[in-house]
């Protein structure tokens, strides 16, 4: 029973897509240029997400670690990690 209900919705899903991209090049929009423009999408948002951890990295490193005796930045302390 559940494996017939995943093939079923592994089914549904691929006719989806294609069905997607059949309408699409119909209007003159080809698959590869959608394909470019989800990849271009993505290497946005990962240079995004890179600058919010460096900001974060450096907020974070502003801090003191307590434990230790030398007042050394958090930046080191997580790079020796």
């Amino acid at each position: 029973m559940v494996r017939t209900l995943f093939l079923a919705s592994v089914l549904a899903l691929t006719g989806c897509s294609t069905a997607y991209y059949a309408a699409m090049e119909k209007v003159g929009v080809h698959k590869r240029d959608i394909l470019v423009d989800r990849v271009e999408e993505a290497r946005d948002a990962q240079l995004e997400s890179q600058q919010e951890f460096k900001d974060a990295l450096d907020e974070l490193s502003q801090f003191q670690i307590p434990w230790r005796r030398s007042a050394k930045p958090l930046r080191s302390f997580i790079c020796t990690i």
